[in-house]
């Protein structure tokens, strides 16, 4: 297609949207008619770092945490121990006992290391799907709460230069949360 095929393309695309327009009606909503948005203001992190329910789900998993981390200590002091033990007897076992011995040891790291990322992927898991629960009644609570103060449009503070304290839902939507979320029970993994 050429510029002027392309051009006589343009402009009878244009008169058959405006003949359409004339025809039947215009367009739909003119700006006149709508009306200006109320708007209100959250501060998600802050609610949610702030949250019992948050800190709950915390406490419980650093409750785990906390023993595993002893338990994983002193399983790889044993490790060291061991390797130290290993390279002492370089010297005295032969090449195929030493290699076979390293192997062993070194399958043993292996499986201590996979069984430590399992834990912790487990109770990150865990911690995880509890954080959902506070995310889905956070959501719900904050559409009751724009919904009673007549807001038709919610904004993160943190996507607002400006905005007259009035318009800051955040101090409700946490109260809210709190009443209806004070804890949330984490599933954790088995030992």
């Amino acid at each position: 297609m050429n510029k002027s095929n392309l051009f006589r393309f343009i402009r009878l695309s244009v008169g058959a949207v405006c003949v359409c327009a004339v025809l039947f009606g215009g367009l739909p909503v003119r700006a006149d008619d709508l009306k200006p948005p109320t708007v209100a203001i959250v501060n998600i992190p802050w609610v949610v770092q702030n949250a019992e329910a948050t800190k709950s789900i915390q406490r419980a998993v650093e409750a785990q945490r906390q023993p595993w981390a002893k338990e994983i200590a002193d399983r790889e002091e044993k490790l060291r121990s061991e390797e130290q033990e290993l390279n002492r007897q370089r010297n005295v076992l032969s090449s195929d006992a030493l290699t076979s011995k390293r192997r062993d040891f070194e399958t043993k790291v292996a499986d201590f290391q996979k069984n430590v990322q399992g834990k912790m992927r487990a109770l990150d898991q865990a911690g995880s799907e509890a954080m959902n629960t506070v995310s889905s009644n956070l959501q719900q609570i904050v559409a009751e709460v724009a919904q009673e103060v007549g807001a038709s449009l919610v904004l993160q503070a943190q996507a607002v230069a400006f905005a007259d304290q009035s318009t800051d839902v955040s101090k409700t939507v946490l109260e809210r949360l709190n009443n209806k979320l004070p804890q949330v029970s984490v599933k954790l993994p088995k030992k």
